[in-house]
């Protein structure tokens, strides 16, 4: 093995001591050739997406040290074409997803660059919304897309919002290969840059912003049509659920009683007994009234019933969302596919 393998990992050693997950990773591989050879070979390339790589300990890996060191990059390319600049940070709901997002904010901080960040995950289309509302100059997404679980990732973002062009991202890089990992990668504790005003923490004010510009974009004013919400792929937010929500507020104030609930099943039995589901209607639970579809359930002989959906006069709810396939409104009617069990 070449020397300048050996000696990298020999630095991850010394340099990261007070990081005792990674001491633990890294003496697990003390013996193993061909797992320090993969993780210390190279450095994770920067390039248009940003970063990409399996989550570990090395300098071929996701970590906070290489999301510090291309967060370096990026601050002092920041740095070198405007007097002050803002970053906004988001993430998905990967493993090390957090860490990565807070190891982000800590180094722009103590660059000097103000990081505004998401307290909870989000999408990339609301970080994109972020760079423009906050009047950032860059954005970054914590996220790895489709990839595996055992990947993460780390995206750019320029200030319009938009992913970073080529040139750009090749000027990042020759800063990013500039700084040594550990002795010119800056860093400063994520409580204190919050308590010095350096790291910001986004509210609801902009996710609101966000979820009327998105419903200015509707053809039309009524909820009409298939709605899908998909979240096996990075993030599934709030706003998704709120924004259906609102905009079913006319479909229920159609519902001033139990009767006309009861009246909107009459097609929709046969959308539900596909899967063997079932519709309860009149009172689905303590003092509530409405309509129920969900499943029959034998559990250790005692039945249960499974619930998919609940439509009453002042709400319409989803439960077990990851298993309904399809739900829409046509005609005041609510209509659900639940997927097969």
């Amino acid at each position: 093995m070449e020397q300048q393998i050996l000696d990298s990992y020999r630095i991850w050693n010394e340099k990261t001591v007070g990081d005792a997950p990674l001491q633990t990773e890294l003496a697990a591989i003390a013996a193993d050739e061909n797992e320090i050879y993969d993780r210390f070979y190279r450095e994770l390339e920067f390039g248009t997406g940003g970063l990409r790589g399996v989550i570990g300990a090395g300098s071929n890996r996701m970590n906070i040290y290489t999301v510090r060191k291309a967060t370096q990059g990026l601050s002092d390319y920041l740095k070198a074409h405007y007097a002050t600049a803002a970053v906004a940070i988001s993430y998905d709901s990967r493993n090390k997803s957090v860490d990565f997002a807070k190891a982000a904010a800590e180094n722009l901080a103590a660059n000097g660059i103000h990081a505004y960040i998401f307290p909870q995950l989000e999408p990339t289309p609301v970080l994109s919304f972020a760079v423009r509302a906050l009047r950032c100059q860059a954005g970054i997404m914590v996220t790895a897309s489709h990839n595996p679980a055992k990947y993460n990732g780390y995206k750019c973002y320029g200030a319009d919002g938009c992913q970073m062009t080529d040139a750009d991202a090749n000027e990042v890089t020759g800063f990013i290969r500039k700084a040594d990992i550990f002795e010119d990668v800056k860093t400063v504790p994520y409580e204190e840059a919050l308590a010095a005003g350096t790291v910001t923490e986004i509210g609801n004010d902009l996710l609101e912003a966000y979820m009327d510009k998105v419903l200015e974009q509707q053809v039309s004013k009524r909820l009409e049509g298939k709605y899908v919400a998909v979240s096996q792929f990075g993030t599934y937010c709030q706003e998704t659920s709120q924004t259906l929500e609102a905009n079913s507020r006319e479909l229920r104030q159609t519902f001033q009683n139990v009767q006309q609930l009861e009246s909107t099943v009459a097609g929709l039995g046969s959308a539900v007994r596909e899967v063997n589901a079932s519709i309860r209607t009149g009172e689905i639970a303590d003092g509530i009234y409405g309509v129920e579809i969900g499943q029959q359930e034998r559990e250790d002989g005692i039945i249960r019933f499974r619930r998919y959906a609940r439509l009453t006069a002042e709400k319409l709810s989803f439960y077990d969302s990851n298993e309904i396939e399809v739900a829409y409104i046509s005609n005041r009617r609510l209509y659900v596919t639940a997927a097969e069990i």
